[in-house]
Formats: C-alpha cells, sequence, structure tokens
C-alpha cells in the first residue's frame, strides 16, 4: 500500500491534493497535518485517513516525523497570504517568519523520514517578488543539497495563482480570485455599487485551475526533473480581464476602485522555467472556462453554507 503524508492538509491544495490520490487509487493512506481541519471535509467523505493536529511552527513538532513510514511527503504548509493581506507590514512580518520556523522544522525532520523516496514543495512565484520573503530560495536550495546527501527525491513546484473548486472564500484565506468572486456576489446581494481591488488593474498573472494544477504535480513528482518548475495556466491574464470575466458569468457589472498598491504587486508573473518545457504536461483549462466550472460549483451552495465558508 503507498503511504502518503500531506502537510498542510487542512488548506485548499493540500485537502484538494488528497481527495484526488483517494478518489482515483484504492491502494493508498494518506495521513495529513495541520492546525486545522479541512473546511469541507466531512466523516462520509474525509479522504484523509488519518488526521493528527499540529502547528509545524512549534519547535517540537519534527520530532512527529519519527513515528511514521512514507513513500512520500507532499509540503503545502507555507502560509504566502494574499495580496490584501501583503499590503498589512506587520501580516507580512508574521508570514515571513512563520515560513522560517516551518521550514527550519521541515529541515530538521528530513533526517528522520524513514524510507520516503520523494519530497514536494509547494512554492509560490509571488513570494520571490515580496522583499522579506525572499529567503524562500534558500530553503528550495537546502532541500535540493539534504536530498542529495540522504538519497530523497526533492521536487519544488511554483505554483501560480491557483483557483478552483474547494477554495476558501474568506477574505483572510482566499486568493484574489475567490475574494473577486465573493465581493461581486455580497455585492449583487446587497445591491452594492464597486468592488475594491489594489493595483491598476493591469497586473498580469497566469491563472491555473485546481485539476491542472494537481495533474501538474503529479506528473513532475514521476519525473527525474531536479530543478524548481512553474506550474501554470495558459498564459498571462491582467486582473482587470479577471474582474470584467467573473462579472460576466455572475451576470453583475459594477465599477471597480482600485487602491494604491505596493510597488512588487506591479510587476508581471515570471514563467522562467515551465513545467512543460521538461515533461509532456499542459494545462486544459483556460481563464474562461476554468471561471465558469468555479462559478458553477460556488452557485451550488446555499445561503448558509456559503455564509459558513466567508467566515
Amino acid at each position: 500500500m503507498k503511504r502518503v503524508m500531506i502537510l498542510g492538509v487542512g488548506g485548499f491544495l493540500g485537502f484538494s491534493l488528497a481527495k484526488k490520490l483517494k478518489t482515483e487509487h484504492e491502494d493508498i493512506f494518506i495521513h495529513g497535518l495541520d492546525q486545522v481541519k479541512p473546511i469541507y471535509s466531512n466523516k462520509k467523505h474525509s479522504y484523509i485517513d488519518q488526521f493528527r493536529r499540529l502547528d509545524l511552527r512549534d519547535s517540537k513538532s519534527y520530532r512527529i516525523f519519527r513515528k511514521f513510514d512514507f513513500d512520500t511527503v507532499y509540503h503545502f504548509a507555507n502560509p504566502t497570504g494574499n495580496i490584501f493581506q501583503l499590503h498589512d507590514k506587520k501580516y507580512s512580518n508574521f508570514v515571513a517568519y512563520s515560513n522560517f520556523l516551518i521550514n527550519s522544522n521541515i529541515i530538521k525532520s528530513l533526517g528522520s523520514l524513514k524510507n520516503v523516496e520523494k519530497f514536494f514543495f509547494a512554492s509560490d512565484p509571488f513570494n520571490y517578488s515580496v522583499p522579506i520573503l525572499k529567503n524562500m530560495n534558500g530553503f528550495e536550495d537546502i532541500l535540493y543539497g539534504m536530498g542529495e546527501d540522504i538519497g530523497m527525491k526533492i521536487f519544488v513546484g511554483r505554483l501560480h495563482s491557483v483557483y478552483g473548486k474547494g477554495m476558501a472564500f474568506n477574505p483572510s484565506k482566499s486568493s484574489i480570485v475567490a475574494e473577486i468572486i465573493r465581493q461581486i456576489y455580497l455585492g449583487k446581494r446587497n445591491d452594492a455599487r464597486y468592488i475594491s481591488v489594489f493595483g491598476d488593474g493591469d497586473q498580469y498573472r497566469s491563472f491555473i485551475h485546481i485539476d491542472d494544477c494537481l495533474n501538474g504535480i503529479l506528473s513532475l513528482v514521476e519525473s527525474n526533473i531536479e530543478e524548481p518548475v512553474d506550474i501554470h495556466g495558459i498564459g498571462t491574464n491582467s486582473i482587470e480581464d479577471l474582474i470584467g470575466t467573473i462579472m460576466d458569468i455572475l451576470q453583475y457589472h459594477v465599477s471597480t476602485m482600485y487602491k494604491e498598491s505596493l510597488e512588487y504587486d506591479k510587476t508581471k508573473t515570471k514563467i522562467s522555467n515551465p513545467l512543460s518545457k521538461h515533461i509532456e504536461w499542459y494545462p486544459i483549462y483556460n481563464l474562461v472556462h476554468g471561471l465558469y466550472d468555479f462559478c458553477s460549483w460556488f452557485r451550488s451552495f446555499g445561503e448558509k453554507r456559503f455564509n459558513k465558508i466567508c467566515r
């Protein structure tokens, strides 16, 4: 039986991967670690065989790895925040400090991971433009170095602007895609006349649907790639295009109030080393089709469920 550990299984990416692996493979055991349980899990469809509540920032957390035996570890536990949060300097400092503690404990744990053949790290390319988070590059280098020393295959995927079914709509947790959908939906319900977004709408991002992202991650882990790669969507789109497409789908058009953005948020996403350059993997969803799929799932919510996930 294949045994997998998912760090950060309570989040959007971690839980989505657990669901995909459990749905597509019968002979698999999934152990999940996180501070919180997944928002969409329940007793009938948990997709996680064993869940342990753990704060990976705790200096003793690395000891937990000594107790288990796994084939593959997926690391989604790095808090990044979104652009709405990173405008708050205090929060940016918190994210940077949390990343440092978590990654330090991960480094301590690597030598204790018995029989682990593969370790995947979900990196965020946006971090490399945020001054206080640029240390993430160093963590990638350390991972590769330690992997070579202990005979473990290391995979780093830089995940670009992931969105889709299973994403939270809480402003403190959601991506810009979910936050814009939330604002427009609430605006339509409350007859609002505008939504607010940082920047001027001319920032370009590569938005990738969760299904494409997960297929990219699993393809990467089955490859022999030994360097960080970009897992991205089809081309790039401006924030203004994103907002217009969502308004068309939800059939509610309002004005957009743009707020002053930080300098590093004014840049265009760089796709320097695409996964498709190394293996035959390509995203399927363009932005319009992906957003239609996301909004269809979102529209299936009742009022009570929508209010719950927006908390």
